[in-house]
């Protein structure tokens, strides 16, 4: 009898298996599987001619009360494991006797750099490593970071994406006609001119606030300051004359030169 509902044909499969041992299956052929009627309900079976099944029916009659399976494999026993090993421990009650020990038996790739009644420090040069203890014993570890150490490149590369970012070059030159420029130009152009803009006006307010604070000296004041440097040079040391001496020698240069001498400022 061919079974064209699939569903069907899947639950009569999944039926039939309970009937057929492992062997009797594998021996059976693929596309055709045999039941006697008995499993089957009276009910389920229409007589005629050729007796066929009832859309639907089920074999629930002399079935084996579990499927054939394979048999479930056991879970293997985790291997036994050797402990780790503990290295030796001593507890030492005296930070002096710590000391002592730490000098005589000193680690292996460690050197000792301290070593007082109050702190012991060891060194690892391949690991950039310091190790402290102190007399509570508390122990510290610390690192030295450099700027081009592997750990930080990263960092200080953003920081300079930054810096340049922060500073951008010019984008234009002053002679490109702007017809010829793109949009994205001209924005650049704009951006660094303004940067370049508050720059400068930052530093003209400076000069003012600068120009502000310094007194003008006329000829006058200057004239009267030569005359005191004369003054004070008839009964001075010489060491206080040559600093008049060259003090007057700044003041003969030109009003826009250097004319104090660092010991007067």
């Amino acid at each position: 009898m061919r079974i064209k509902d699939q569903e069907w044909r899947s639950s009569l499969v999944a039926s039939l298996g309970r009937e057929f041992t492992k062997e009797k299956l594998k021996m059976k052929s693929r596309k055709h599987l045999y039941i006697c009627s008995r499993h089957f309900e009276e009910k389920c079976i229409v007589q005629g001619k050729k007796c066929h099944l009832v859309h639907g029916s089920i074999p629930t009659k002399f079935l084996p009360v579990a499927l054939h399976s394979n048999a479930v494999k056991p879970r293997k026993e985790p291997s036994f494991r050797e402990p780790p090993v503990v290295p030796e421990r001593v507890r030492y009650l005296d930070f002096e006797d710590f000391r002592k020990t730490t000098a005589r038996n000193v680690p292996a790739s460690w050197l000792v750099v301290l070593s007082s009644t109050t702190e012991v420090a060891l060194w690892h040069e391949a690991a950039q490593l310091r190790f402290q203890v102190d007399a509570a014993f508390n122990i510290t570890l610390k690192s030295p970071c450099y700027r081009w150490r592997p750990d930080v490149r990263a960092v200080c590369s953003i920081q300079e994406v930054d810096a340049r970012r922060a500073s951008p070059d010019t984008t234009l030159h002053k002679n490109t006609p702007l017809r010829t420029a793109s949009k994205q130009q001209l924005i650049d152009a704009l951006k660094t001119e303004r940067h370049s803009v508050s720059k400068l006006k930052k530093t003209v307010k400076a000069l003012t606030k600068q120009k502000k604070e310094l007194v003008s000296i006329d000829d006058t004041f200057h004239k009267t300051l030569t005359g005191i440097m004369d003054e004070r040079n008839e009964n001075a040391s010489e060491f206080v004359q040559l600093f008049w001496e060259e003090q007057k020698k700044m003041h003969a240069r030109t009003m826009s030169g250097h004319r104090w001498h660092p010991m007067m400022i």
